[in-house]
């Protein structure tokens, strides 16, 4: 008994096996496979997004009537301020961090810089940030294409010249303002996503990001997302009032922590997490990256939403203590 038992084992494992090699055959190799059903759905779904994209990038050359991206962004800014104003393309100063452009997003126009002659909009000092992204300028690269992303996604963000921001255990507190200037606040259009600030680990799965949608602002941490305020949309799709923003993050596979305080109720967190803020797998280690990152652009019900979306941002710092980051706001002009 005991023998035949040892044969049917023997047995078993090679079917196993002969089974384990068959199905990845047939996964990554027989291109019928990928032709049933589901398999031509997406390729419908691919193809006419992918001529969605190529009609939008050209309906937007017109769009914009042959004016230069750099006088353009001038434009969408006075429209906005009132008055005539300089831009000086430049990445974001974030005080207590070194970063670089992401994606090559940033292209020294005036998609990303520093607005000056307008005193009086700032959120802090005399000068602040503008932000645009264009869904026509999406970038599409080799090992990643924002184009299809996401039903249609384009950014104009940066990241930490490091490799990573935080690791396991590591904690920081986080400042920024930001005001939603143009095509950026949409009630009405659910899917549309405007992230202005994030956690990015080695996977997709996102340990925090800072989001504008339906119209709000929400916090998400991996999944979860809770609104932590309303806002009211003007004319320009956009707010007329500053969001200050601090956030304190403890990244950690046991102990993490979470919390978001917003216009200066810095004893008062509209949302605190305690526990794992990061698993042993892709999630233990994320670097910050901030800008503004927009998806779903190709379920907008104007194309001319989909161009000219603008945020403002001002006092951007990041310190080991709530205290410092604080401080350091000082420091910005």
């Amino acid at each position: 008994m005991k023998l035949h038992h040892h044969i049917v084992l023997i047995v078993d494992n090679k079917m196993k096996k002969l089974f384990i090699i068959l199905f990845l055959h047939l996964m990554f190799f027989n291109y019928s496979y990928a032709d049933k059903p589901w398999g031509d759905a997406y390729n419908k779904r691919m193809k006419a997004n992918k001529e969605k994209i190529i009609a939008h990038k050209k309906w937007a050359k017109n769009y914009h009537k042959g004016m230069s991206d750099k006088k353009r962004y001038i434009a969408i800014n006075e429209k906005i301020i009132g008055h005539k104003i300089k831009i000086k393309p430049k990445l974001i100063d974030v005080i207590g961090l070194n970063d670089e452009n992401s994606m090559k997003s940033y292209r020294g126009k005036g998609e990303m810089g520093i607005i000056k002659g307008a005193p009086e909009k700032a959120y802090h000092g005399e000068e602040f940030w503008t932000i645009t992204a264009d869904f026509s300028k999406c970038v599409k690269k080799p090992e990643h294409n924002d184009c299809t992303h996401h039903k249609g996604s384009v950014r104009t963000e940066q990241k930490d010249k490091n490799e990573w921001t935080f690791l396991n255990g590591s904690e920081k507190w986080i400042h920024y303002a930001i005001k939603p200037v143009n095509n950026i606040i949409f009630p009405k259009e659910g899917e549309r996503n405007f992230h202005i600030g994030q956690c990015h680990p080695s996977g997709d799965n996102i340990n925090w990001m800072l989001t504008v949608k339906s119209g709000n602002l929400f916090i998400s941490r991996f999944n979860e997302r809770k609104l932590i305020k309303k806002f009211k949309k003007n004319k320009y799709n956009g707010v007329d009032k500053w969001t200050s923003v601090l956030i304190n993050y403890k990244l950690s596979t046991t102990d993490g922590i979470l919390k978001v305080y917003l216009d200066k109720e810095w004893d008062k967190p509209v949302y605190e997490y305690y526990g794992p803020t990061g698993n042993k797998k892709k999630t233990d280690k994320c670097y910050f990256k901030f800008g503004l990152y927009t998806n779903a652009n190709l379920t907008a019900k104007d194309p001319a939403t989909m161009e000219n979306m603008t945020i403002w941002t001002d006092a951007m710092t990041i310190a080991k203590t709530k205290d410092k980051a604080l401080k350091l706001i000082k420091k910005d002009k």
